[in-house]
């Protein structure tokens, strides 16, 4: 699940504890934090105005913080290593990459382990809370009437490509693709789309439209395993190679019902969260004494 309002819901956290965090720790290694002409700003001056600007709201994280574990041991929720990776992964693509996060880390003072911990909480929180929802047929069935483009299989393609800058090297790789050359291996050799040039210039499926108009007429009129001429664009000339073709089809509400409920919790997810923790807060008792 990765819808951009649960992950706006997530990083709004672990933003939250990150600002703190970092205050705490640098808090922790002196008595006197800063100090202007000479005079002094204590510690304990700095955990005044850290109550007072995140006192509340961080007890309140906290709160929530171990009513999510507490309701994940007693409903046996766990989350796996691997979720916890592919998690993390969109994280790091969303702070602009593995320098930029690990820059945020290291800046805020959180180590991979702790921010590790903290998504694992947000991905118990995500199952409990698709556990909790139980949406009618009826809305279910509404859904997937009025977001058919979802659903419905659009024709696609799988392809690679060689992107090159001239016509000239465009042919010397297609004459050595002829004589037998390995496609994945030139591709890392020679194409400049360096996104993914190393895994054999992989493009994945597509459907019409998601190419520039001159790569879509090649590719959508190949036939599986065929490799083109080069082909002209914008970006240079591509050498492609077409991989796999998937049929337009239409498919019926019983076929998806699972990707539709997937698909509405995904949506209204940070509406669900909120009544499922109001919900779960009132089996407990809580006391602030701030």
């Amino acid at each position: 699940m990765s819808s951009t309002n649960k992950k706006l819901l997530g990083l709004g956290s672990l933003l939250l504890i990150i600002t703190i965090g970092s205050l705490l720790v640098f808090m922790n290694q002196q008595n006197v934090v800063a100090s202007v002409d000479g005079e002094k700003i204590t510690k304990d001056e700095l955990t005044e105005f850290l109550m007072d600007s995140y006192g509340t709201q961080a007890a309140e994280t906290l709160v929530t913080s171990r009513l999510i574990e507490k309701e994940a041991d007693a409903n046996e929720v766990i989350v796996t290593d691997e979720e916890i990776e592919t998690e993390l992964t969109t994280y790091i693509e969303q702070y602009g990459g593995e320098e930029a996060f690990a820059t945020t880390l290291e800046t805020s003072g959180l180590s991979m382990d702790s921010f590790e911990e903290e998504i694992s909480q947000y991905l118990k929180s995500e199952k409990l809370v698709a556990e909790w929802v139980d949406f009618t047929d009826e809305e279910l069935k509404t859904y997937f009437e009025e977001n058919r483009a979802l659903f419905d299989v659009q024709e696609q393609v799988q392809a690679s490509h060689i992107l090159v800058e001239d016509l000239e090297t465009a042919e010397e790789v297609a004459k050595k693709i002829e004589d037998g050359e390995d496609f994945s291996e030139l591709a890392a050799e020679y194409s400049t789309d360096t996104s993914n040039a190393d895994s054999g210039g992989e493009l994945g499926y597509f459907a019409r439209g998601a190419m520039v108009t001159e790569f879509d007429d090649v590719a959508f009129e190949m036939e599986t395993g065929d490799i083109s001429e080069p082909v002209e664009t914008e970006f240079g000339f591509h050498i492609i190679k077409m991989t796999d073709y998937v049929e337009e089809k239409t498919v019926e509400y019983s076929d998806v019902k699972d990707d539709v409920y997937a698909a509405l919790l995904e949506e209204q997810f940070s509406t669900q969260y909120s009544a499922w923790m109001t919900e779960i807060m009132s089996k407990y008792e809580i006391e602030y004494t701030l």
